[in-house]
């Protein structure tokens, strides 16, 4: 009971001064737009380009991640 008996009083100046700010303006405006939604899906030019750009970083990453440091160390994908 001693512990929270000073507790209180500070809670209520916290609180006091806390709803004495201003309210910030981001609170105050509408929610911009997040995005184009399911319109997105629509632009084939950027899906076949998103596509083509994953499909080569992924082959890219297979070489690097298979491609033995010496021929002689790895003859098979196996030993891996």
């Amino acid at each position: 009971m001693i512990r929270s008996a000073w507790m209180l009083p500070l809670l209520l100046v916290a609180s006091a001064s806390a709803l004495a700010q201003p309210t910030p303006d981001f609170l105050s405006q509408e929610p911009a737009s997040l995005g184009e939604g399911w319109a997105g899906f629509t632009d084939i030019e950027f899906l076949a380009n998103a596509f083509m750009t994953l499909s080569l970083a992924t082959l890219l990453g297979a070489a690097i991640a298979y491609h033995p440091r010496l021929t002689k160390a790895v003859d098979k994908l196996a030993e891996i």
